[in-house]
């Protein structure tokens, strides 16, 4: 049972919305940019969802923004994300989309500060209020639940991150890597999920035809985070509706990426229904 779900108000669990068919490649980029931050997403069916975070002194709670001047006070983790997962849960059975079992995953991006956000989120996650939401590793073992967080960061303290990460027990989180983390012997019950800059690694943008080495280098890359048991997904990729995004989702699909990265949702909802 999720603790303190029995409890969820009328008026929260109002909120649900409505059913779509699950998407589980469909990945919502920076969701809380919508008019409704998570609700949007599950509305159209996306199974992924990306929340931008920054550490706040003297809080236990971290604000979700893109810059630290967009800050502001009702717009954190619980109260846009945490809580109103716990709710579609209650609400829905077990699942955050009614009927879908596979994983729903909470992709949060640390902005700055990675030990100082880490150390409030894990905190945060522990809380008796949100027992049973989350996937959690115990012991060597993964314990799955309704609703698995994955980390992300860019930052130089990444590294402290990791090795935090890596000694703990027990944890309600799992790290997302890089390319360059394929093929050194991090296990997946740490880091599951590759994510990796479009920009960084492709010129083509999807006008005209995918070169043939670049096309071998995706496919190449997909191939060996799948050997290793992990996802991949891509970011940077050109998202302005038009045969050019049509043409980069195509590429991606084919060759088995695990997310494809929207902020238009009913665009990308459209068209892995299509599929």
């Amino acid at each position: 049972m999720i603790g303190g779900l029995i409890g969820a108000s009328p008026a929260a669990v109002a909120e649900q919305p409505a059913q779509a068919q699950p998407l589980p490649r469909a990945h919502a980029h920076n969701d809380y940019l919508h008019q409704r931050p998570l609700y949007d997403a599950v509305a159209e069916g996306f199974t992924s969802v990306e929340a931008d975070v920054y550490p706040w002194p003297g809080s236990s709670d971290l604000p979700v923004a893109h810059t630290p001047f967009e800050i502001r006070p009702e717009r954190t983790l619980r109260s846009l994300y945490l809580d109103p997962l716990r709710q579609l849960v209650t609400a829905n059975g077990g699942t955050v989309i009614p009927g879908y079992p596979g994983e729903f995953q909470l992709l949060i991006e640390i902005k700055w500060d990675a030990p100082a956000a880490y150390r409030a989120l894990d905190a945060l996650l522990r809380e008796p209020a949100y027992a049973g939401l989350f996937t959690r590793y115990v012991n060597g073992q993964v314990v799955r639940g309704p609703v698995t967080i994955s980390l992300l960061t860019a930052f130089t303290s990444a590294t402290e991150l990791h090795t935090t990460m890596a000694a703990q027990n027990t944890r309600s989180a799992f790290r997302v890597g890089a390319p360059e983390d394929l093929g050194t012997g991090i296990p997946t019950e740490l880091m599951p999920e590759i994510n990796a800059d479009w920009t960084k690694l492709f010129r083509w943008k999807g006008i005209g035809p995918m070169p043939d080495a670049e096309r071998r280098t995706l496919t190449d890359l997909v191939d060996r985070a799948h050997r290793e048991g992990k996802r991949i997904r891509f970011w940077a990729t050109p998202d302005q509706p038009g045969a050019a995004r049509q043409a980069l989702w195509d590429a991606q699909y084919t060759a088995g990426v695990d997310r494809l990265s929207t902020d238009d949702l009913p665009g990308l909802a459209e068209y892995l229904r299509s599929r």
